[in-house]
């Protein structure tokens, strides 16, 4: 093992070899091998089939087969197959092919089949079944996950409009439907009332003909006093006949 910081422009780990370092600074990282740092590694590309063992880890593109960070994991973008670390800070993307397991983990974007995380910020999270993917199947598994996603979602805001709408019309039918029984009731009010004033004022009047005489009506709706019939046995005009003519 290499103490202290080593700083190499570019570094290469074949396969079927084990490379210790204390501390490691690099532009270009590929590893096919296997990498093991103490300390921290910084590096602008770290990419290969190989695995890494690191305390902490910087990096602008990392595309490893497996990472184990006992630290702190700080990248822009992260496509692997096994990601271990006890935080990740990742700016635009994360996937994992197979899992991935950390304490704390924030990223606008994450991908995988298996997430392990005690806490975390994700804004848009995927998690897919689990397969042996290749990057390009994995690449499409996760753009269908994502358009059934938006698909099911736009679904479920329809079906709140819906809701809503229904319940909108609803009330306003209800609310119509309770102004005209107000006004029908209103209207049945004015009408017992006008009622209770004529009926108060044919008893008045009724009152007042009984007071002052009887009174029938005529055919054609006048009215005019009774005429009491006086019974007689003398038919009109039959005296002047039975009366002797004067000499």
């Amino acid at each position: 093992m290499e103490k202290g910081i080593c700083l190499i422009e570019r570094l290469y780990v074949p396969y079927g070899q084990t490379v210790r370092f204390e501390t490691l600074r690099v532009d270009k990282l590929i590893v096919d091998g296997n990498l093991i740092v103490e300390g921290k590694i910084s590096a602008v590309i770290c990419r290969g089939k190989g695995s890494v063992q690191v305390g902490d880890m910087e990096v602008d593109k990392l595309r490893l087969s497996s990472v184990t960070c006992e630290g702190r994991l700080k990248a822009r973008e992260v496509i692997s197959r096994r990601v271990y670390a006890e935080s990740v800070h990742i700016s635009k993307r994360i996937w994992c092919l197979i899992s991935l397991v950390a304490k704390y983990l924030v990223a606008p974007c994450v991908a995988t089949p298996l997430l392990g995380c005690e806490n975390g910020d994700l804004q848009d999270c995927v998690i897919v079944p689990q397969r042996d993917y290749s990057l390009r199947r994995f690449r499409r598994t996760v753009c269908w996950h994502r358009f059934l996603s938006h698909i099911r979602a736009r679904g479920k805001r329809l079906e709140k409009q819906r809701h809503t709408k229904k319940a909108a019309i609803q009330e306003t039918d209800a609310r119509a439907i309770e102004k005209q029984t107000e006004q029908t009731d209103e209207v049945l009010d004015q009408l017992i009332h006008k009622m209770e004033h004529h009926l108060d004022q044919l008893d008045t009047m009724i009152r007042e003909r009984e007071a002052h005489g009887v009174y029938v009506p005529c055919a054609d709706g006048s009215e005019m006093p009774a005429v009491k019939c006086v019974s007689s046995s003398v038919l009109p005009g039959s005296e002047e006949k039975s009366q002797p003519k004067a000499a």
